[in-house]
């Protein structure tokens, strides 16, 4: 009995969690950050710290954008402190802070380098290839959201921008529509236009959604006379290729 006892509060613990999962993708956000905090405070334990943290930033993605800047993170702590008071983010210092900058901006070095090996993207887009390196230099990291991706180019497959982040769904979904996504081509006058989103579960092949709302924008593109050349889905590289390109794919009519 001792040992059952024993056996369900190591589950609970996040270092126990990151030893008995497959994968660290099935530990969850929290875990991952409460063994990089190691401790809470009192009448705050390290997993109840963990979730406040990540909640001050709405997604573990714009965490991690933020946590780059030790600066920037004591900041926002500073202000949802004074806004939430009952629920107080405490014992996160400075040497806290810089070694969560520390382990983020060694993650995203990493992710840089794996997409691009000479850390500068491709002048062009006139293949798949380089219009995923494009896509994936606007995700730091695994998205946990959906991010939907607009990149307006001119004649030459030049991209015009950065590829503009035009909407951050839910954890299965998010929402575009081509209104939003042909006023930005229209903004930078662009002569075509690729769109991309990331799949958070890793899995890049199209779901029916993907599938109908590139025929929307197809049909869109005719009527405003800027193309859409592709549409791309992202996922992990673990997948075969790690992407889908909707043209290539031939599930849908260009």
């Amino acid at each position: 009995m001792a040992n059952d006892f024993k056996k369900q509060a190591d589950d609970l613990k996040p270092r126990e969690k990151m030893i008995r999962a497959a994968s660290l993708r099935d530990v969850d956000s929290e875990d991952l950050l409460a063994v990089l905090l190691k401790t809470g405070t009192s009448g705050c334990d390290v997993m109840e710290l963990s979730k406040r943290l990540i909640s001050i930033f709405g997604s573990i993605h714009e965490f991690t954008r933020v946590a780059v800047d030790w600066r920037a993170m004591k900041e926002r702590i500073r202000i949802a402190n004074e806004e939430h008071p009952e629920r107080r983010i405490c014992g996160i210092g400075n040497v806290k802070l810089l070694e969560l900058a520390a382990a983020t901006e060694l993650a995203r070095r990493g992710f840089a380098q794996r997409i691009c090996d000479d850390d500068s993207p491709p002048e062009n887009v006139r293949t798949i290839p380089d219009a995923v390196k494009f896509f994936r230099s606007a995700l730091t990291g695994r998205g946990e959201q959906e991010n939907f991706f607009v990149l307006p180019i001119d004649t030459r497959f030049v991209p015009l921008c950065e590829p503009i982040c035009l909407t951050r769904g839910t954890l299965s979904s998010t929402p575009a529509h081509p209104r939003e996504v042909f006023r930005d081509a229209i903004r930078w006058g662009a002569h075509a236009i690729m769109v991309a989103h990331n799949h958070p579960s890793g899995d890049p092949t199209p779901s029916r959604e993907d599938i109908a709302l590139t025929s929307r924008l197809i049909e869109v593109s005719k009527v405003v006379s800027i193309p859409l050349v592709d549409h791309i889905i992202l996922g992990s590289l673990e997948y075969s290729k790690g992407y889908v390109s909707l043209r290539e794919s031939g599930l849908v009519e260009f």
